[in-house]
C-alpha cells in the first residue's frame, strides 16, 4: 500500500508538471520537488501512526514525480546550448 500510494502520487505528479512548468520556472520546479522532498522523508522518519507515514510517502511520490520532467527538461536545455 505505501509503495502504491508513492507510485500513484508520482504518475499523477509528473502529468501535472508539464502545466506546472508552463506557470513557474524550471528551476523553481527543482527546489519545489526538493523542498517536497526533505519535508516528506523528515515526516516519514517522525511519523507514529500509518496514515501519517502513508501522507508522506504519497508526498515523496508527488515530489519524484515533479523531479522527473523537470530534470529531463533541464539536461534538453543545457544539451541545447
Amino acid at each position: 500500500l505505501i509503495f502504491s500510494a508513492s507510485s500513484t502520487c508520482g504518475f499523477f505528479s509528473s502529468l501535472y508538471s508539464i502545466r506546472l512548468l508552463r506557470k513557474i520556472d524550471l528551476q523553481q520546479l527543482l527546489a519545489l520537488s526538493l523542498f517536497l522532498f526533505t519535508v516528506s522523508l523528515f515526516g516519514i522518519s517522525q511519523s507514529s501512526r500509518f496514515w501519517q507515514a502513508l501522507f508522506f510517502f504519497g508526498m515523496m511520490g508527488a515530489a519524484m514525480g515533479f523531479m522527473g520532467p523537470a530534470q529531463n527538461s533541464l539536461v534538453a536545455l543545457t544539451s541545447l546550448k
